[in-house]
């Protein structure tokens, strides 16, 4: 089922600047496969993000187990999330606290390849949460936690339509043990459509004489 909501982008203000929060006395449990949940950060009038639920199935007979629920944000055609961009390794960007999207900064990082934008087919997925499940676990047991990859910092992306771009910053907010997860604004810019782009590079003169004489 999809909600088409703004994925409670303000129900967890930006506050401690951590991704993590306590759940709430009471808060209820999420139950098995999270509904999808469309998230709005930019003036693009369509999702540029998703909040979604799946069950990764991964039996364990001796302790009974099934496999994982688990909860993902994952991009969708036009977005693309910001990576450093080193020789050994690839790892998102995530802003210190307080730090806006400077955007003289960033395309000059981007010129020199210290940052690059990552695929914006729509493939990339930050997995949150997960939750066991299968006649061996218990309710006790069934509760959410980390997956260990999830971000902790504000992340940025950039999302294109048509011929306008715009680039946001976000956090990524879940509550433990009962597992909501939101996505909460941070800034929105609008840059020129080619922002951040590699461009074709410019046709190198012709050496030779256009008539077919040679050069002089």
């Amino acid at each position: 089922m999809l909600r088409l909501s703004v994925a409670a982008l303000t129900r967890i203000a930006v506050a401690d600047g951590t991704a993590q929060v306590a759940s709430e006395p009471g808060e209820p449990l999420v139950q098995g496969i999270r509904p999808t949940e469309a998230v709005y950060l930019s003036g693009a009038g369509s999702p540029d993000l998703m909040l979604e639920g799946r069950a990764e199935r991964r039996p364990d007979p001796a302790q009974r187990l099934d496999g994982w629920y688990q909860q993902v944000v994952r991009t969708v055609p036009g977005t693309a999330l910001l990576y450093h961009s080193t020789r050994h390794q690839s790892r998102l960007v995530e802003l210190a606290e307080g730090e806006t999207l400077d955007t003289a900064l960033l395309a000059a990082r981007l010129h020199y390849q210290q940052l690059s934008w990552g695929p914006e087919d729509g493939s990339t997925e930050l997995r949150i949460l997960q939750q066991a499940f299968g006649p061996g676990i218990s309710e006790e047991a069934a509760i959410w936690t980390g997956t260990g990859v999830q971000p902790d910092g504000v992340l940025v992306l950039r999302r294109t339509e048509g011929r306008r771009t715009w680039l946001a910053s976000f956090r990524v907010r879940f509550t433990l043990p009962a597992g909501t997860v939101s996505v909460v604004p941070v800034e929105t810019i609008e840059v020129p459509y080619a922002y951040g782009r590699k461009l074709t590079p410019a046709s190198p003169l012709p050496t030779d004489n256009p008539f077919g004489h040679g050069t002089a």
